[in-house]
């Protein structure tokens, strides 16, 4: 015990030295001499008081917080220290490692079934899904947290959760709904002005205005946030509301206030170490700067590219790439334009796929569901009251007159409660219908699954051509010179076990290739052995196959993945050259990577059909110049298998001027 008062006391040196607020003072003095019990309490009051301003320095005491929690076995006070541990995280962008407290937090509330503590994960676990872009996982979290909260009286962090649904709503570009949760919050926090917490329902009432372009309402919030932020030390909502007011000015084109409000924002979010906004405000700068100062807003793009994509904040990286698409066409840089504008497409393609219609769609339906059957239990109960109450008089009433009326009143009732009941049962039907609806498309979208596992067999097509022509060669050959053909037979047909087991391991494909184990690979090894198989392919046409291989290259990656995918690649090189041309296989190392080149002299492949190469079921204008088999997929499932190893796969090509195809991936 005096070992740890020794080392609260040197955090409180240490701590009191550098100090912003009077309200972390005052806590760290009484700190000392806190009673054991309500140690845990002061420790957060202490995390809360600092966690947005300077969040590296209080990090200490939430871990003293989870280590007595934990020592006095107290559930509660622990799910608390790790929400609140979760949230100091958040604040210094360490996104995973705030995510894993939070839902510890998350757990032990759920053993517990502590409202309270539902209520605040919920909330913050929609905080750490925003905050990435996971939109519909937010929406869905602050939903929970909103159902709980309804139902409780005087909960403090109402209005908070209202200012969330407001932010959530704002990111799906639904201003309307927006203003009006941001509104509620902000009627409920004006009772305490001078509060970190009316400053969050004011930032996001500007917030959506601004987006209203309601210019003259937004500016005057903002304004109001930096003021009040000035008088109770809150930088972290002076930052919010420079910025705010810094996109208000870029909109009216005036580029003086705007820089002098961006940079203010820049230099506050620096001083609080948050990567995600600093890499927002990089990306205002560099929109600020794109036509006055083309090679200054290149820098801060790309600055805050590199942020985003160290973050994995997936909306900042397309609205950066969007931006570099417009940088490039002022240039008129037109090779820029074009790969940026691919990557564009990609990621939007991908962000529509996690937070398409449908899955919004399907959970405002779940939640409509539940409200609905939350009406239907209150009249149930409602019925059973009234029958109750009717039985009682009947059995002690006497006179007929009085026994008919009671009779009367209770039919009208019934009456009434089954045509509301009708209405009710009405619009579960229609969710129903929603429902089977929706389950149509997932039948379809399993059947084109299936289809697809039946096209891509055509994969397997090499390993089987070597089989079939190497028995070939052992049938036409002396019986002492079949060697050789036979470990082509063999090592084919493993090869092909190998795919066939790949391809078949649908829920893999389906995930993303999520359980994907990733392994050192001799990457040389594997291309010299393709080259080897392919030689009699390449040799039926008369073309060369060259090779130029760095010896000893090792990346990691799965083996069977890497073989499918340069044999595809290779395959694809002799299947759409003509006869009697040259192909080179080149493999090289630098900056720890590995780069694989394929290089033909076939037909080429135009600007626009080089949109489509790793699309599914695109089938391009080039045909196989010896009438080989193609389906349109090879290329499609070969970026998914280069994705999943974190490497990349792109082309270069110009019409009549051959191509040439590119695979990236780590070192080991």
């Amino acid at each position: 015990m005096k070992k740890v008062i020794t080392i609260i006391a040197i955090q409180f040196i240490t701590l009191n030295a550098f100090a912003q607020s009077s309200k972390l003072d005052s806590l760290l003095i009484l700190l000392p001499q806190t009673a054991e019990e309500d140690r845990i309490t002061l420790l957060h009051e202490i995390v809360k008081s600092a966690w947005t301003s300077n969040p590296t320095l209080v990090i200490p005491f939430g871990r003293e917080a989870i280590r007595l929690s934990e020592e006095q076995q107290n559930q509660r006070l622990l799910s608390i220290s790790y929400r609140i541990f979760g949230g100091l995280y958040n604040y210094m962008s360490e996104i995973d490692s705030g995510k894993y407290y939070k839902l510890k937090a998350l757990q032990i509330a759920q053993k517990l079934q502590d409202s309270i503590l539902l209520a605040s994960s919920y909330n913050n676990l929609g905080v750490t899904e925003q905050t990435v872009g996971n939109y519909v996982e937010a929406l869905n979290y602050y939903y929970q947290a909103y159902l709980i909260v309804k139902q409780l009286f005087d909960y403090p962090s109402y209005p908070v959760i209202l200012a969330n649904l407001s932010e959530i709503y704002y990111d799906l570009a639904e201003y309307d709904s927006a203003v009006f949760y941001a509104n509620m919050a902000v009627d409920i926090t004006s009772l305490q002005p001078n509060t970190s917490r009316h400053l969050l329902t004011l930032n996001a009432l500007a917030r959506s205005k601004l987006a209203q372009n309601e210019l003259d309402f937004a500016q005057k919030h903002y304004t109001t946030i930096i003021n009040i932020s000035r008088k109770i030390g809150d930088k972290r909502y002076a930052a919010y509301a420079n910025q705010g007011l810094g996109k208000l000015y870029t909109t009216l084109e005036a580029s003086g206030y705007a820089r002098l409000h961006l940079a203010r924002a820049h230099a506050l979010f620096s001083e609080l170490d948050d990567k995600a906004y600093l890499a927002e405000i990089n990306m205002d700068l560099g929109n600020l700067k794109m036509y006055e100062e083309p090679d200054s807003a290149y820098y801060f793009i790309r600055k805050s590219l590199s942020i985003s994509n160290e973050l994995g904040l997936k909306d900042l990286l397309i609205d950066n790439y969007k931006l570099l698409i417009t940088h490039f066409g002022t240039q008129r840089n037109f090779d820029s334009l074009q790969y940026y504008l691919a990557v564009y497409q990609e990621l939007q393609s991908i962000k529509r796929k996690e937070n398409n219609l449908l899955s919004i769609q399907g959970m405002f339906a779940k939640m409509k569901d539940e409200h609905i059957r939350e009406q239907l239990n209150s009249q149930s109960i409602e019925l059973e009251q009234k029958t109750f109450e009717t039985n009682f008089f009947v059995a002690f009433t006497v006179l007929t007159i009085l026994f008919a009326g009671l009779i009367y009143r209770y039919y009208r009732k019934q009456k009434m409660l089954g045509i509301y009941l009708t209405e009710v049962n009405e619009q579960i039907t229609n969710q129903n219908e929603l429902i089977d609806n929706k389950n149509k498309k997932l039948r379809a979208l399993n059947s084109e699954k299936n289809d697809l596992i039946n096209i891509v067999a055509h994969d397997l097509k090499n390993p089987l051509s070597n089989i079939i022509s190497s028995v070939q060669l052992i049938k036409d050959s002396d019986r002492k010179k079949s060697d050789v053909p036979l470990e082509i037979i063999e090592g084919s047909a493993i090869r092909l076990s190998n795919m066939i087991t790949k391809i078949l391991d649908v829920e893999a494909i389906e995930k993303g290739l999520t359980n994907l184990k990733l392994v050192p690979v001799n990457l040389s090894d594997i291309l010299s052995d393709i080259c080897d198989d392919l030689d009699n392919q390449a040799f039926a046409k008369n073309i060369k196959l060259h090779r130029d291989l760095s010896s000893g290259i090792i990346v990691l990656g799965d083996k069977t993945y890497i073989y499918q995918v340069l044999e595809n690649i290779v395959s694809n090189a002799i299947k759409y050259s003509p006869f009697e041309k040259n192909i080179h296989v080149v493999l090289k190392s630098y900056n720890r990577l590995a780069k694989v080149e394929v290089k033909d002299e076939g037909p080429g492949i135009s600007d626009k059909e080089q949109t489509q190469l790793f699309q599914m079921y695109q089938k391009l204008s080039a045909t196989p110049t010896a009438d080989e088999h193609s389906s349109g997929l090879g290329l499609s499932i070969a970026k998914k298998y280069v994705d999943a190893m974190y490497g990349k796969i792109w082309c270069k090509s110009k019409l009549e001027q051959g191509t040439s195809f590119y695979v990236q991936l780590k070192l080991a």
